[in-house]
């Protein structure tokens, strides 16, 4: 799980980006999800799983930070999913 959220914070960071999550940036209802063409901004999908402490460390270290969460509310649409992800979902991405 480790590598899966290393290899999303760096996905997330060539793209531009615990406690409990706020409401914002995540704003995008992951059922609502459509090829990203289909958005006016780059969709960020970001895959937890609320067990991992790598996860969550990752959540209250990088994600919390202001300044992370201004970039990804301003320059991206959001959705968070916890894992395991739904398979209907997960078939369509």
């Amino acid at each position: 799980m480790f590598l899966r959220a290393s290899a999303l914070l760096s996905l997330g960071l060539l793209w531009c980006a615990v406690g409990a999550p706020a409401e914002e940036p995540w704003t995008l209802d992951p059922a609502r999800l459509l090829p990203e063409r289909a958005h006016e901004r780059p969709v960020f999908v970001m895959v937890t799983a609320g067990w991992s402490r790598a996860a969550q460390r990752f959540e209250r270290e990088v994600i919390a930070a202001p300044e992370v969460r201004a970039e990804l509310a301003r320059s991206f649409l959001c959705a968070r999913l916890e894992a395991p992800v739904p398979e209907e979902l997960a078939a369509r991405y």
